[in-house]
């Protein structure tokens, strides 16, 4: 998720050296003109619109004498009338975008400097907010998550924050504003419910194959501390969640635990039910049709029915649920951003051997076409993921997928692991093949070096290195 624009009162913020993609409307910004006029190519098919302004970085110069410019995770390839300086911030408008791909930036030249607290308290002197410690602190996490500091945004967020209990330490408070942030940068309800399950997602990150485990282990312990004061409905219901529990579970041979079913059915229905808990609207059907109930919404609705009979005999039972019920609808509310181009990603969690605390945590790329929304391109898109593993810890994948070709990176956080995964890079080769894929460059490097495409859904901003301008009204 890509922060907007900071605007507040007469004044603009915007971390302007970190290359974000902006877009500001409405009074306020209205950055000066320059006469650089700078001729772009780039390799990624964003379309850009007339009037963006975009913040950025110039990163290199080539031999030609064209310079390598960032904004963001967009890189492009420019010409210029002037001279540039490698490492020099850039703030530039979009003129047009041709048909050729080139992208006309009209360079502003609007003075930028540096935003600390005074300018920052002025500002809420100018709209009548008295100048409390908390509200000091409030404005100043509203800017670093890109939140406009204007009255109206101000209330409604310190309105929002207000139905929930006091934060109990700094992670969860910063968590919150970065959760009631994205929500109404997407125009997504400010409910509790909603703040609590997307803050909770962002401080604590939570596994659903973890949480799963968790899950089979209190139900077992339920089973043996009972002492026959479970209804019959209950005991049933207790005999059918393991089956549940394993079909949603991934196999890494291509099954599902305790599912019965074939191979390629179980693994495909596995992943379907991952995405549909996940919000995410796929349009397609595992092979078999759609008719088969959702497990995870059975299991709750089944688990709840269960626990209302005797609240007070089902000891972390009611948490554990809860916690898996918030992580979903995080993952929900995620999907449901609104991405500032064209290209976005669906993200959703795989439970794998829940048993060993293995899961997987995927982004699918999707392009937005007008009049049809998001649309995930089987024969061009990237797959991004990362794996955590017993004994070779967290593992990351980007897997780009072009015309039934597929180029696999692989990075890892040490150096004697990157020699392992890069002897086993062809069996994963092998498998890919006979599932029908072509490969094409399979790399195994140090994740530093890996080429991550997505932004984070929800980015903060250390406030010591905003900027602001003085704009009048």
């Amino acid at each position: 998720m890509q922060p907007l624009g900071i605007q507040f009162g007469n004044m603009v913020g915007k971390a302007a050296l970190t290359g974000v993609n902006s877009s500001v409307g409405g009074g306020g910004f209205a950055p000066a003109m320059g006469t650089g006029v700078l001729l772009a190519r780039t390799a990624n098919p964003f379309q850009f619109q007339p009037g963006q302004n975009l913040f950025g970085m110039v990163t290199g110069r080539n031999e030609d004498g064209s310079f390598n410019l960032r904004f963001g995770n967009t890189t492009m390839q420019a010409n210029s009338g002037s001279e540039l300086n490698v490492g020099q911030p850039l703030n530039v408008t979009v003129s047009n975008q041709q048909q050729n791909g080139t992208v006309v930036l009209n360079v502003a030249t609007t003075p930028f400097s540096s935003l600390d607290n005074q300018a920052v308290g002025q500002t809420l002197a100018k709209m009548n907010v008295p100048l409390t410690e908390g509200n000091l602190s409030l404005a100043n996490s509203m800017l670093e998550h890109g939140l406009p500091l204007d009255k109206a945004t101000f209330q409604s967020t310190q309105k929002a924050l207000a139905q929930l209990p006091p934060a109990p330490n700094t992670t969860v408070a910063n968590a919150r504003i970065g959760a009631t942030c994205f929500l109404q940068a997407n125009q997504l309800p400010l409910t509790s419910q909603n703040i609590t399950s997307l803050s909770n997602f962002i401080a604590t990150n939570p596994q659903l194959g973890q949480q799963l485990f968790n899950l089979q282990n209190e139900l077992r312990q339920l089973k043996i501390d009972s002492n026959n004061k479970l209804s019959s409905r209950s005991l049933e219901i207790l005999e059918k969640v393991p089956g549940l529990l394993g079909e949603l579970t991934a196999e890494p041979s291509g099954g599902v635990k305790g599912s019965g079913s074939s191979k390629g059915r179980g693994m495909s229905k596995a992943l379907f039910d991952s995405a549909k808990q996940a919000g995410i609207e796929t349009g397609l059907t595992w092979v078999g049709g759609d008719d088969d109930p959702w497990e995870m919404v059975a299991l709750f609705r089944q688990l709840h029915e269960m626990m209302d009979e005797n609240p007070t005999l089902y000891g972390k039972l009611p948490s554990t649920l809860k916690g898996m019920e918030e992580n979903l609808q995080a993952a929900r509310l995620l999907n449901q951003g609104k991405p500032d181009s064209s290209l976005g990603f669906y993200y959703m969690q795989i439970p794998l051997r829940f048993y060993k605390g293995e899961s997987a945590e995927v982004w699918i790329r999707y392009k937005w076409k007008e009049g049809v929304g998001r649309v995930v391109d089987l024969n061009d898109t990237r797959l991004e993921f990362s794996v955590k593993t017993e004994y070779l810890g967290d593992l990351y994948f980007t897997a780009d997928i072009s015309e039934g070709v597929i180029d696999v990176n692989v990075g890892v956080d040490d150096e004697e692991i990157l020699a392992f995964v890069e002897a086993y890079l062809p069996v994963l080769e092998d498998r890919l093949n006979e599932s029908g894929w072509i490969t094409g460059n399979f790399v195994a490097q140090l994740r530093s070096s890996l080429d991550i495409e997505r932004e984070d859904f929800i980015s903060e901003q250390d406030f010591s290195s905003l900027e602001g301008v003085n704009v009048e009204i």
